[in-house]
């Protein structure tokens, strides 16, 4: 190396010495505004309050997802009997079928709305929950749909924010890194990219949305359906199209109108009941907690 490049070398670091002593110079006294800045910069860094973890703590909820295809065992029908459906034809045979999922004795929750009738059961950490679809506008026949399953088979996957209210819900899940959750499309009642027809009542409430999509670009799964309202103008449930038949996506909300948990299920089934070969059994179930 020659001498010159040694002299110009030792001059750019005295410039460099030069310009930092002239830019901290004026807080080495203390008074500065910016002092603090300064310290804050090579001190480690300060633990939230305890205030400001109770309220990341308080708008934080966690979603917790069950299959229960998971817990089926293909050589087991009574393993299968957990995910039921069929069609109801009268009274008698849609009092048949809850009797597989409610004894007389058992107290069950009953939501009836939109062509809809829901039983909602639990003891201690099982649960049950029966599907009454209409089929038309008469009272029969009606899909019914039977489910059994236990918050034992839950695991955490996603987390949302639990203040948001209304579709914003969905807008505000992510899976626990804070990546996209990749199951976000299954579980939203509509999508941007679907073409959309919406039917109204005579107060100009949304009462039901039909919708389509391009199967070549987006797949067929989910390709065309029908989204339906409950009275408070909020999505209750929707009947849709996949390949293995029509799957149904359910949305319940609790008394302060919070979204607490989604149903997905439908499709084909495994097999027929032994004892009553009319009644499928295996059918493929998700459900989704919301939990504040």
């Amino acid at each position: 190396m020659n001498k010159n490049k040694i002299v110009l070398i030792i001059c750019s670091i005295i410039i460099v010495l030069v310009g930092l002593l002239i830019y901290i110079f004026p807080y080495l006294d203390g008074e500065s505004d910016n002092t603090e800045k300064i310290q804050e910069y090579f001190e480690e860094p300060k633990e939230k309050s305890d205030e400001d973890k109770y309220e990341k703590v308080q708008n934080e909820g966690e979603i917790k997802y069950i299959d229960l295809s998971d817990s089926y065992n293909l050589n087991d029908d009574s393993s299968l009997q957990k995910g039921m459906g069929t069609l109801v034809h009268d009274e008698t045979e849609q009092e048949v079928f809850l009797t597989y999922f409610f004894s007389e004795s058992d107290n069950q929750e009953v939501i009836e709305e939109s062509g809809v009738k829901v039983y909602l059961g639990t003891n201690d950490n099982k649960y049950e929950v029966v599907f009454l679809f209409k089929v038309g506008e008469a009272d029969f026949p009606k899909y019914a749909y039977g489910f059994d399953y236990s918050s034992c088979e839950a695991i955490e996957e996603d987390q949302f924010d639990a203040s948001k209210e209304g579709d914003s819900v969905f807008d505000s899940i992510s899976s626990l890194d804070g990546s996209e959750y990749e199951k976000l499309d299954l579980i939203k009642p509509l999508l941007d990219y679907q073409d959309k027809t919406y039917s109204k009542d005579e107060n100009d409430e949304i009462v039901k949305v039909e919708y389509t999509m391009d199967a070549e670009k987006y797949g067929t799964y989910n390709s065309s359906g029908e989204l339906f309202y409950d009275n408070s103008g909020r999505p209750l449930y929707k009947e849709y199209y996949v390949t293995s038949g029509t799957r149904y996506t359910y949305y319940l909300y609790n008394e302060d109108d919070k979204l607490v948990q989604i149903f997905d299920f439908g499709g084909m089934a495994y097999t027929g009941l032994e004892d009553n070969p009319n009644i499928e059994i295996g059918i493929d179930f998700q459900t989704y907690i919301f939990e504040r």
